[in-house]
């Protein structure tokens, strides 16, 4: 494998852990203990990214559906304080 094709296979990773990690928020809520192990896997990816000094890749579809789905996230929640 080469370098290319590992820090590809990085942000890619990283990318379906967001989205899995805001697909699991948007169902079931962002306190609900095995979020925290979402939130912990996508983490650990990305934590490992940066410390290699590879950038998120913000064209990859994956990472453009976990902004969608983080913008989501962020109006459902904005709805739910507006009704407090």
């Amino acid at each position: 494998m080469t370098k290319k094709a590992m820090i590809k296979a990085i942000q890619l990773r990283e990318a379906k852990a967001y989205v899995s990690l805001k697909q699991f928020e948007i169902s079931f809520g962002e306190d609900y203990e095995l979020a925290k192990l979402y939130r912990r896997a996508w983490c650990e990816i990305y934590e490992l990214k940066n410390e290699l000094g590879i950038p998120t890749d913000y064209s990859l579809p994956e990472m453009k559906e976990g902004i969608r789905l983080m913008e989501e996230l962020d109006e459902m929640n904005r709805q739910k304080e507006a009704l407090k």
